[in-house]
C-alpha cells in the first residue's frame, strides 16, 4: 500500500550473504548518499538465496549454504547504520514478478526510493531480466538516482560470496577473511560433552554446528571465542572425534579457551576461525591424542603470539576495547579515545580539557607529582593529543611504558592504571572544578601551540585553504579550537566539557604491544569503572560513512566554479595551495588508488610536482601534495617566487591534467608502487605506527593486515590512477602574497 506520508528512502538491493568487503562498500555508499540527501537508508534483502528456489538438492547446492544467518545479517546491517532492513520472502510468486513491476511496486511505491544502490552484477525480475542498464533507464524516467558499484578486488581476486564459500570449504581461513573483511564465525549454545577433554587437562566448550551454514573441513584451528562481553584466544577442533567416537558421530566444534576458567554450559559461544593448524586425525589411544592436543595448544598459542593484527578484546557496556598484540617491542601502549562532534562552541574547551586531564589527578594534582611517579616507572609517559576525523573531534589519552621490567613488574599496567585514575578522578576541587591556577597554566601552554601553528606559514596556508574548501561545515574547523575562545574559558566550562565528552562521546580503548593477561584484566576493570562513572545518556554512534561524515559533495558543489582567495601577509615568499575534490571517500577500498596517485603527484621525491615544477622549471622552493582523507580531497602546496606565482599555479595544474590524460612516464607509476609498498611494509617497524594504522582502520570501518594492503596495492593499475585523476576537480586556490597583513 502506497503511503504518501512516508519518508523517502535510499535503497540498497541484494542478498548480501556474508556482508563481505564488496557488500560493505555498497552499504556505506548507500549510507553516505542517503545522509547527504536526507533519505532513510534502507536495505531490501531476501529470506533465502534466489538460487535455492531452483535447487532440487539444497544440501548439495553450495550457493544455498549461507555465510551468515538472516538474523546475523540484519544485526550487522543495523550496526553499520542502516535504519530499515526489509526482508522479502523469495517464493515462486515473487520470483515470477517482472523487472518493471518489481521496480514500480516494491522500490518506488512501497519503499519510496529516491536513490537505489546495487552491485555491478545485480539482476532482478522474472528470468533475471533486470540489470544495471534497465535500472538506470527506469531511474531516469522516475527521478530516482541509481548508483551501480564497481567490483572490489583483493589482488587478482574478485570479492564474491561464492569465492569465499570455496575458500572456507578448503580450510583457507586467512584468504577467506581477506575477502570477508573479518574472520569467519560460527556460533552455538554450549552443550555438555563426555568430559574427556577436562580429564585430559584441557577443558573444552562444545556446540553443535548449524546445518545451513558453510562449514570449514574437519581439523584443528587457531581461533578466538567470544562469550558475553569478552573474547578469548583459543584453539578449536572441528570434526567427528574419530579417536573416541564411533563412525557416524555428530559433527561438533570443541573450543579450548586460553586464560579462562568459565562455566559455559547454556551460554552462546561465537567462534572465529583464524587459520587451520592441521587436519583431523585418528590416534591409536587416548594418550596419543592427549600429547597431540597439547602440541596443538602450544602451536596455537605461538601463532596467536605472532599475530600482529588488531581485534576486539571486549565490549564493556558502550565501550569497545581493542587489542593489537606484539612481542617484538619492549614498550606497550594503552590509548583511550573520545570522539565528539566537532563544533566551534565546544572544540576549544575539549582541546584544553585534554591537556588538563593528563596534568594531574585528585591524588597527584601537580604535574611535578605526576612526573615523579612516571619516573619511578622507568621513563613511562602519559600524554594527550587532539585530532579531527571529518566532522568529529578526537581526544586521545595514551599511556606509553615498558611492558615488563627485569624484576617481573609491569610498568604498562601501573601507567595505564594512572591514566584511568586521571580520567576518573580529575584534580577537581570540592565544587567539581579545576583550580584556576592550573587552568591558567595549561591555557598558556595551549595558546602557545595555537600560535606556533598560526606562525608556521606553510601550515597556515594549508589550514586556510582547507577551511575554504570545506565551506560552512565542521570539517574546516580547527581541532585545537580558537585562541579567543580558549582565553574565555573558565573552570565551570571545563567541568561541563568533561561530563559531556565522557557521557555523550564515543569512547574506545586500544591496547598495543606485549600485553599479558593480568594487565589486560586490570584495564578491563578500569573500563568498567569508567562506564559506570558516566551512566545513562546516549553515546555518539560511530557508523563509518555517516559518523564521521565525509564532506558533502553533491551536484551543487560539483558544478560550482572554483574559487580563488588572495591573502596578504608580512612574508617574503609567496605560498600557494590548490584543493581538489573527487577523491574516494575515506571508507572506500579505493583509497589505496588515492595513496598511489598522491605519491605520483607530489607525495614523494620522484613525483611529477617535484621533478617538473621544482627541479625542471625552477618554480618552487618546496612543493608537495597530500590527501584530505576525511574530506575526500587532495591538496597541492608550494612555496614559490613572488614574481612567478601564476606560472607555478599553471604548472601545478598541468601535472594533475597529465595524470588524467595518461601522459606520464611508466617510471613514475612504478616508483610510486615501490614507495607505497615500502611504506606498508615498514609500518610494522614501529609500535606506534602499527597502533595508529589499526585505529585508522577502525575509524574507516575496515581493518587491513599488511598483506591485505599489499594485495590491494597489487590490484591498482595505471588505468585506475588515470580514471581517478580524471575525477579530480579544482575547488579552491589559496594564494598568500607579501603585503600589508589583512588578518
Amino acid at each position: 500500500m502506497y503511503d504518501a506520508s512516508a519518508r523517502a528512502a535510499g535503497v540498497g538491493l541484494g542478498y548480501f550473504d556474508g556482508l563481505h568487503r564488496g557488500h560493505m562498500e555498497l552499504v556505506r555508499t548507500l549510507l553516505h548518499r542517503s545522509a547527504e540527501r536526507g533519505l532513510v537508508p534502507t536495505v531490501l534483502t531476501f529470506d533465502r538465496h534466489p538460487s535455492s528456489l531452483a535447487s532440487t538438492q539444497r544440501s548439495a547446492d553450495r550457493t544455498t549454504t549461507a555465510l551468515m544467518t538472516l538474523g546475523e545479517k540484519q544485526a550487522m546491517l543495523l550496526d553499520a547504520g542502516v535504519e530499515d532492513v526489509v526482508v522479502q520472502a523469495f517464493d515462486a510468486e515473487f520470483a515470477g514478478m517482472t523487472a518493471e513491476r518489481f521496480l514500480d511496486e516494491y522500490i518506488l511505491e512501497r519503499l519510496h526510493a529516491r536513490l537505489v544502490v546495487v552491485g555491478h552484477d545485480y539482476r532482478f525480475g522474472k528470468g533475471r531480466a533486470g540489470d544495471a542498464r534497465l535500472l538506470r533507464e527506469w531511474g531516469s524516467r522516475k527521478g530516482v538516482e541509481v548508483i551501480v558499484m564497481e567490483p572490489v578486488r583483493m589482488g587478482d581476486t574478485l570479492v564474491k560470496s561464492t569465492t569465499i564459500r570455496n575458500l572456507l570449504a578448503a580450510g583457507q581461513m586467512p584468504e577467506a577473511a581477506s575477502l570477508l573483511g573479518r574472520g569467519y564465525t560460527l556460533s552455538g549454545v554450549v552443550v555438555p560433552g563426555r568430559g574427556l577433554a577436562r580429564r585430559l587437562g584441557f577443558p573444552t566448550a562444545n556446540f553443535r554446528l548449524p546445518a545451513d551454514r558453510v562449514l570449514p573441513p574437519p581439523g584443528i584451528y587457531r581461533s578466538r571465542a567470544r562469550v558475553g562481553e569478552r573474547t578469548y584466544e583459543a584453539v578449536t577442533n572441528l570434526g567427528y572425534r574419530p579417536t573416541v567416537e564411533a563412525a557416524g558421530a555428530e559433527f561438533l566444534a570443541e573450543t579450548c579457551l586460553f586464560d579462562a576458567d568459565l562455566d559455559l554450559y547454556g551460554c552462546t559461544l561465537e567462534v572465529e576461525f583464524l587459520e587451520k593448524i592441521r587436519g583431523e586425525e585418528k590416534f591409536d589411544d587416548v594418550e596419543g591424542l592427549r600429547e597431540q592436543v597439547l602440541r596443538d595448544i602450544d602451536r596455537a598459542k605461538e601463532l596467536h603470539r605472532l599475530d600482529e593484527n588488531g581485534w576486539t578484546l571486549a565490549r564493556i557496556g558502550r565501550i569497545p576495547v581493542q587489542v593489537l598484540r606484539s612481542s617484538r617491542f619492549r614498550t606497550a601502549l594503552c590509548t583511550v579515545s573520545v570522539r565528539v562532534p566537532l563544533e566551534r562552541a565546544s572544540a576549544s574547551a575539549n582541546a584544553l580539557l585534554s591537556r588538563l586531564l593528563v596534568s594531574g589527578c585528585a591524588r597527584l594534582p601537580e604535574r611535578t607529582e605526576v612526573a615523579t611517579e612516571l619516573d619511578g616507572l622507568y621513563g613511562a609517559e602519559i600524554h594527550s593529543a587532539v585530532e579531527k576525523e571529518g566532522d568529529l573531534q578526537v581526544l586521545h589519552f595514551t599511556a606509553d611504558a615498558l611492558a615488563r621490567w627485569t624484576d617481573g613488574s609491569s610498568p604498562i599496567a601501573a601507567t595505564s592504571a594512572l591514566l584511568f585514575e586521571m580520567l576518573l578522578t580529575p584534580a577537581f576541587d570540592a565544587y567539581g572544578r579545576y583550580d584556576a591556577t592550573t587552568v591558567e597554566e595549561e591555557r598558556q601552554n595551549h595558546l602557545a601551540e595555537i600560535a606556533a601553528r598560526e606562525n608556521d606559514r606553510t601550515r597556515h596556508v594549508i589550514d586556510r585553504c582547507t577551511e575554504r574548501f570545506c565551506g560552512d561545515t565542521p570539517h574546516g574547523l580547527e581541532e585545537d579550537g580558537e585562541a579567543d575562545l580558549v582565553r574565555a574559558l573558565d573552570p565551570a566550562a571545563l567541568s561541563a566539557a568533561y561530563e559531556r565528552c565522557f557521557r555523550e562521546g564515543a569512547v574506545q580503548v586500544h591496547l598495543a604491544g606485549a600485553w599479558e593477561e593480568p594487565a589486560v584484566s586490570a584495564v578491563l576493570d578500569a573500563v568498567r569503572r569508567l562506564e559506570a562513572r558516566f551512566p545513562g545518556g546516549r553515546r555518539l554512534p560511530l557508523h563509518p560513512a555517516v559518523v564521521p561524515a565525509p564532506l558533502p559533495d553533491g551536484p551543487e558543489r560539483r558544478t560550482a566554479a572554483p574559487e580563488t582567495v588572495l591573502e596578504y601577509r608580512k612574508v617574503e615568499q609567496a605560498r600557494v595551495c590548490l584543493a581538489y575534490s573527487g577523491a574516494p571517500a575515506y571508507y572506500s577500498m579505493d583509497t589505496i588508488v588515492m595513496t598511489l596517485l598522491n605519491s605520483m603527484l607530489g607525495g614523494d621525491a620522484h613525483s611529477l610536482l617535484f621533478e617538473k615544477v621544482r627541479e625542471e622549471e625552477g618554480l618552487a622552493y618546496s612543493i608537495f601534495s597530500a590527501p584530505l582523507r576525511y574530506q575526500g580531497g587532495l591538496l597541492l602546496s608550494a612555496g614559490v617566487p613572488v614574481d612567478r606565482t601564476e606560472e607555478a599555479l599553471v604548472s601545478m595544474r598541468r601535472q594533475v591534467a597529465a595524470l588524467a590524460a595518461d601522459d606520464f612516464p611508466d617510471r613514475v607509476f612504478e616508483s610510486s608502487v615501490r614507495m607505497v609498498e615500502s611504506a606498508l611494509r615498514s609500518r610494522g617497524d614501529d609500535l606506534g605506527a602499527l597502533a595508529a594504522a589499526d585505529q585508522g582502520g577502525l575509524a574507516a570501518g575496515r581493518r587491513l593486515r599488511t598483506d591485505e594492503g599489499l594485495l590491494m596495492l597489487r590490484a591498482v593499475t595505471r588505468a585506475r590512477v588515470v580514471a581517478l585523476a580524471g575525477r579530480l576537480a579544482e575547488r579552491t586556490c589559496f594564494v598568500q602574497l607579501p603585503g600589508e597583513d589583512d588578518r
